[in-house]
């Protein structure tokens, strides 16, 4: 729902600056492909760790990249457990190192953080 909302002021901006008539073909597709991905990226199911890990963890801690705590490598994982549920989501919320903010998932909320967690350190 959030996701056609987004399309539809998207489109709405567009046409209210009169940009949409004037664009040729080309923009459009490019404009339409990134709503579509919009639609792909937009909210998993709350507290679905699993799907959580799948659209914004996995392409660092599967391997490892820059230091992240490898998935399901409770060694890794124990002394950042040490810290406490709310320190780790809030490092999430904040970024630590290399991770971004949120961890580059804008759309993700406090609940889905603890969930992807709680999926990586396999519980």
């Amino acid at each position: 729902m959030q996701a056609l909302l987004a399309i539809n002021r998207l489109e709405t901006a567009a046409l209210r600056v009169s940009l949409w008539n004037g664009m040729d073909q080309m923009k459009k597709q490019w404009l339409m492909v990134a709503a579509a991905a919009a639609v792909f990226s937009v909210n998993v199911a709350a507290a679905d760790g699993k799907a959580v890990y799948e659209k914004a963890c996995k392409t660092c801690h599967e391997i490892g990249l820059a230091g992240a705590p490898v998935n399901q490598d409770k060694e890794q994982w124990a002394p950042r457990l040490q810290k406490g549920m709310d320190a780790l989501v809030a490092s999430v919320n904040n970024g630590l190192n290399a991770m971004p903010s949120k961890g580059a998932c804008f759309d993700c909320s406090d609940e889905d953080f603890k969930a992807a967690i709680e999926y990586m350190v396999g519980k």
